[in-house]
């Protein structure tokens, strides 16, 4: 299955409201269990600090910001 746009119509507030997420692929349609998703942040929004257990690959794909890798600063 081939997803080429993100409906934000569908995203749903997540990390107290902080983020619109929405799941991109069910584990069922990668038969895996990497976790996937896209989110999107209006302007003046910043996730609140939080991890996952499984391992994350952010892209960007327009805006600016920083993040927080573990303790590592951001440059």
């Amino acid at each position: 299955m081939l997803k080429t746009r993100f409906d934000k119509s569908k995203a749903e507030l997540r990390h107290n409201g902080t983020v619109y997420a929405l799941q991109t692929f069910s584990r069922e349609e990668t038969s895996s269990d990497l976790s996937n998703g896209w989110a999107f942040l209006k302007k003046g929004m910043k996730i609140e600090p939080h991890c996952h257990p499984e391992k994350e690959i952010y892209v960007f794909i327009s805006g600016r910001g920083y993040m927080w890798i573990e303790k590592e600063k951001p440059t």
